[in-house]
């Protein structure tokens, strides 16, 4: 089972709403954002509808009006704003009323992104030339994903490895090289993908296997967060 969007409390009202804080990460720690732009996108990429925001006292506070339609769905959201590059996840909207967890949505910071790939050794287009696509991945659990290979395939049919990391007991990353048997994997990074339709391809080694579809623009970021690798066969 895969879940990207863990539901914090379920509210009973008249129409269908999914709701909750938006969020940057600028630094070390995510900050809410009131000037973000919030939608949710079919697996085609086309928008679908945009997020109001409800409250006058706080604007992070984002709100998705549900048509029946859109009632538990794949599809991808993406959020835009100032000073974060656009950023997308794929996630399945809630059968009933739902608020998201705190901290499950946010855009990635534009200096924290040139950052991190710069502190990983990583030259990149940078997202500003809306030229390719990045992918920055965060395991749930990630000791379920020892011994995982994990690629891209991007919409010309052409696969492009996903490098992993994993944390010492210094709080370093530490890369894992292609084929190196691990036991946890806590972030892995694929860069400059072709923008439009990509797969992201997850391997155990014992045969276990998923898949998660995105369609992006160029200038977007993917956070291929909140995943969960089944151990069900």
């Amino acid at each position: 089972m895969i879940s990207f969007f863990l539901y914090g409390c379920l509210v009973q009202t008249q129409e269908i709403t999914w709701s909750g804080n938006v969020y940057g990460l600028f630094t070390t720690q995510l900050e809410t954002i009131s000037q973000a732009s919030l939608e949710i996108l079919s697996q085609e990429g086309e928008s679908l509808t945009l997020a109001q925001t409800p409250y006058t006292e706080n604007l992070a506070y984002q709100e998705f009006t549900l048509d029946t339609n859109l009632l538990s769905q794949d599809v991808q959201i993406r959020i835009s704003g100032p000073d974060i590059y656009p950023t997308q996840y794929f996630g399945t909207t809630p059968q009933n009323s739902a608020i998201w967890l705190n901290g499950s949505i946010y855009g990635y910071g534009i200096i924290w992104t040139e950052s991190f790939f710069q502190s990983l050794g990583i030259d990149i287009l940078s997202p500003s030339t809306e030229e390719v696509v990045q992918l920055i991945g965060r395991p749930s659990n990630p000791e379920d994903w020892g011994n995982v290979e994990i690629s891209v395939i991007q919409e010309d049919g052409t696969a492009k490895p996903a490098q992993r990391y994993r944390y010492d007991e210094t709080g370093f990353l530490l890369s894992i090289g292609p084929q190196e048997e691990t036991e946890s994997i806590d972030i892995f990074v694929c860069t400059d993908i072709v923008p439009g339709a990509l797969t992201l391809i997850a391997e155990h080694n014992d045969g276990r296997f998923m898949e998660i579809a995105y369609h992006a623009q160029g200038g977007a970021i993917i956070n291929a967060a909140h995943l969960l690798f089944s151990f069900e066969e």
